[in-house]
């Protein structure tokens, strides 16, 4: 008996790209090491014509699954995340095949690296100021001079949380509320640097359970307990719009009563007008 897979779908599902930046990638290795999808990188095909001789590769002859900076096939050094499919356990098959994502390690590191040169350079400059004005300046100044370079050497160690407690017209005070101005900038950069890395993780999760699970069912059950770990939700239900109504598909610590069950009229209650004005309703201060 044979199995024809057309290599095109297969494709078509290892090719897809978000979430991996640039230089980002997933594919499919064999038990022999040869790739079973195409690299998205390279022009001719790659199925059963390119070598995956690394951790990551030989990681199925152990059965394995993990994490590893290696080698990558093209050269470069890469994150590199893999795991086997199951064939064996799932289809009792012969074979094993298994999935490897892989980023450049020069990606990864890009953001904090510039953030990193910020840091530096601004405090850097903010140190030069400081040292030339204490050598200009009378040893009267000499205090608030000592507290702006500690203020700096702490935004150095990533430490935002004080300011400088300084009121004054001149230059010194100006300084000073620069500095906190800086401080409050930064502050807020890895705020939202943090947030974003927190929203990309948790996209690309929910975007594999998707790819991963074909039935709906088994789908929104899945997402509504990612969502709960992933949002510290205590209560989570899922409909989906049918007729006119929406059906409870899948839920979460749910406790059915009288006022919410398994359909809601499209308008009735603060989940159908959600559902016929298609925007989020927020319920804040709820007993």
């Amino acid at each position: 008996i044979v199995l024809r897979i057309s290599h095109e779908n297969i494709n078509n599902i290892m090719n897809e790209k978000k979430g991996l930046g640039e230089t980002g990638e997933t594919f499919l290795v064999g038990d022999d090491l040869l790739m079973r999808s195409d690299s998205r990188f390279l022009d001719e095909s790659t199925i059963l014509k390119e070598t995956v001789d690394s951790v990551s590769g030989r990681s199925l002859k152990e059965h394995s699954e993990g994490e590893e900076l290696l080698t990558g096939y093209r050269g470069n050094t890469v994150l590199s995340i893999y795991s086997h499919l199951g064939f064996k356990e799932q289809l009792n098959t012969d074979f094993e095949w298994s999935i490897i994502a892989q980023i450049n390690e020069t990606e990864i590191n890009k953001p904090v690296r510039d953030l990193t040169l910020i840091i530096l350079s601004a405090s850097f400059l903010v140190l030069l100021v400081a040292v030339l004005l204490a050598l200009l300046f009378s040893k009267s100044l000499s205090k608030p001079l000592i507290s702006m370079m500690k203020t700096a050497n702490r935004i150095t160690n990533g430490d935002f949380s004080k300011k400088i407690d300084y009121i004054s017209s001149d230059e010194i005070g100006d300084l000073a509320g620069s500095l906190n101005s800086m401080s409050s900038q930064l502050e807020d950069l890895f705020s939202k640097h943090e947030n974003q890395l927190w929203m990309a993780e948790g996209l690309s999760k929910m975007e594999e359970i998707i790819r991963e699970n074909t039935e709906i069912l088994d789908t929104v059950s899945l997402l509504c307990r990612f969502f709960a770990k992933y949002l510290e939700a205590q209560i989570i239900t899922f409909y989906i719009h049918n007729n006119n109504k929406l059906e409870l598909a899948g839920n979460y610590a749910f406790s059915k009563h009288n006022n919410l069950g398994n359909t809601i009229d499209i308008g009735e209650g603060i989940a159908g007008q959600a559902a016929i004005e298609k925007k989020v309703i927020s319920v804040l201060h709820i007993p």
